[in-house]
């Protein structure tokens, strides 16, 4: 049964969070004092190894998904799963397909590559085209939301044809305030590239952080003053506070603004032809997520929350696992095919596969097993009910059984960019997300009526519920996640044999796997007989015992990543205490 989360009354809570809020801020601002930082040796901390590097962007990941629960669990807690909660998560929609399409899917894709090839040309010319990819692109960015802001009333009726009246209202307006974010983060963007190449990853790490904390003070400071727009401005807040944190670290490793306006560019031409593929790859995804709200909001109220905040949940180990490996891996996935260095390429990726692997496996077990828990502590407190944790608790156990394919899907795709070979993952997204669409309005229907509802509702034992139809989307994600790794895997295994040692890395996810099923039948069986009534208690206990039975295992299966991961540990410890 989900627990209820009671360990602060009310107004304790928010003047805990307030102060929180107020000391994160206060302390990174003396950090990022621009003079005192151009020659800091904490931000312009520079990592050496993959493993290294992912465990810092792991950690920061870690700490900004907690400061993302602790958002959704202020959320959760001031509006529920209502109306109003549903259009601050529709508003999303236009900014995150911009963010989507143009940034995360279109110019962090290229431009490392790009960037790394002009380095070795030399100083002034990486400089010029890092200086000519960022005024080009900001000017498109802010193109494209100009005219998303203009036409945002037509946009959201479209995407969400449930809301009505007030509630349509608010979603535009929401939309609008929010339009501001993307242009931020595409500025961000080439910043980013430019950390990442120079291993600069504390300073990129630290972006994620300040923006959470900028929406937790807009729902703290602003929400009593303007309602859910008050979250909104948050968001703008966190935008600012992501791009400003990267500049200084930037300028430290070289970077110097310079009017450079040149769309006709030779070199930038061809990094925008490679980026195509890529732009229509993620456009489908996010095409996909409209698709998801279309149907969320048409169903029972609240849909759209709990199909949010079900993606909270299982998206903390893909990215602070899954993405932070890849994302670490790339710069040397990109290097070493610039040299032709193709066996060591495939040496480095099983070995960043096989650590995701080694990471992800217990952590999807110990998320299935506690889900309750981790609900009950985030999310069941204050307006939020208990059917919405009921109907929560049912999609985040379907997710778990593809988060370890979704964070290697990761890895798999930042390969065939290091490659630039952009077109291959974009045929397989394209495949997938079909897939997804034509599943979710599949699932959600069947969800609805027999046999599939009487299934759904004794295998997770909420027959007291009437709709549970949004379960039906969290299925189609979990199939269509599952049909992308395999095209994923097959087409790279294809592409070069070299570059994917099967043998190896089928090898060690077997004793990954067999060490996190002994793990969960060990915290299953202790769970069962000792439940603490207080859910943070009930993770802290199970978490570490789940933690230390699995290393147990790992080590008497002779896992080569238990070496891997000391030998890490070790040296970032050292590197700490030098710094």
């Amino acid at each position: 049964m989900i627990a209820s989360f009671r360990i602060f009354a009310e107004p304790d809570r928010i003047r805990l969070i307030t102060c929180l809020v107020f000391c994160c801020f206060k302390t990174i601002f003396h950090i990022v004092m621009f003079e005192k930082i151009t020659n800091s040796k904490i931000l312009n901390f520079q990592t050496k190894k993959v493993t290294f590097s992912a465990i810092i962007l792991a950690f920061s990941t870690v700490a900004s998904g907690l400061l993302g629960f602790l958002r959704d669990g202020l959320l959760s807690g001031k509006f529920g799963a209502s109306p109003e909660l549903d259009s601050y998560f529709a508003a999303f929609r236009i900014p995150d397909f911009i963010y989507g399409v143009l940034v995360y899917g279109g110019i962090t894709v290229v431009f490392l590559p790009f960037f790394a090839e002009q380095y070795a040309k030399g100083k002034d010319k990486v400089w010029e085209f890092a200086n000519n990819v960022l005024n080009v692109f900001l000017a498109f960015v802010i193109v494209i939301a100009t005219v998303c802001l203009v036409f945002a009333p037509a946009l959201v009726r479209i995407m969400a044809p449930g809301f009505s009246g007030e509630q349509l209202d608010q979603t535009i307006f929401l939309t609008r305030v929010m339009l501001i974010s993307p242009i931020l983060f595409g500025v961000s963007s080439v910043l980013s590239g430019i950390l990442q190449y120079f291993n600069r990853f504390l300073a990129y790490g630290i972006a994620p952080l300040l923006y959470n904390l900028g929406i937790i003070a807009g729902i703290v400071f602003l929400t009593p003053l303007f309602g859910i727009a008050g979250v909104a401005y948050g968001v703008v807040l966190g935008a600012f506070f992501y791009c400003l944190v990267q500049l200084p670290a930037a300028v430290n490793a070289g970077f110097k603004y310079r009017f450079v306006f040149r769309p006709l560019d030779p070199i930038f031409t061809k990094a925008f032809f490679l980026m195509l593929p890529r732009v229509f790859s993620v456009a489908a995804i996010q095409l996909e997520y409209v698709v998801n709200l279309f149907i969320a909001s048409r169903l029972a109220a609240g849909s759209v929350t709990i199909f949010n905040f079900t993606n909270n949940i299982y998206i903390l180990p893909v990215s602070a696992i899954g993405v932070s490996f890849a994302m670490a891996a790339f710069p040397v996935f990109s290097k070493l095919f610039a040299e032709s260095n193709f066996s060591e390429l495939g040496r480095k990726f099983s070995s960043t596969f096989r650590q995701v692997a080694f990471i992800v496996i217990p952590s999807s077990f110990l998320m299935w097993l506690l889900r309750d828990s981790i609900i009950g502590f985030i999310y069941l407190h204050g307006r939020f009910s208990s059917e919405a944790a009921l109907l929560m608790s049912a999609s985040v156990a379907i997710m778990c059984v593809v988060i370890l394919f979704y964070s290697e899907i990761q890895v798999i795709y930042r390969m065939f960019f290091s490659l630039k070979d952009t077109i291959t993952p974009t045929v397989i997204t394209a495949i997938s997300v079909i897939a997804t669409v034509f599943l979710s309005f599949l699932f959600v229907d069947l969800a609805g009526q027999n046999p599939l509802e009487g299934i759904l509702k004794d295998l997770f034992g909420f027959n007291q519920l009437q709709d549970i139809r949004i379960i039906g989307l969290s299925l189609a994600f979990a199939l269509a996640i599952f049909f992308q790794f395999l095209l994923a895997f097959f087409f790279l295994t294809r592409r070069d044999n070299r570059l994917v040692p099967a043998k190896e890395i089928a090898l060690s996810t077997v004793k990954s796997i067999l060490a996190g099923i002994v793990m969960a039948v060990a915290v299953y069986s202790a769970h069962a007989k000792i439940f603490f009534s207080q859910p943070f208690f009930d993770l802290a206990v199970y978490g570490v015992f789940g933690a230390v039975i699995y290393l147990a295992i790992a080590t008497i299966l002779r896992c080569r990543e238990m070496e891997v991961l000391k030998e890490t540990v070790y040296s970032f410890l050292k590197r700490l205490r030098q710094t």
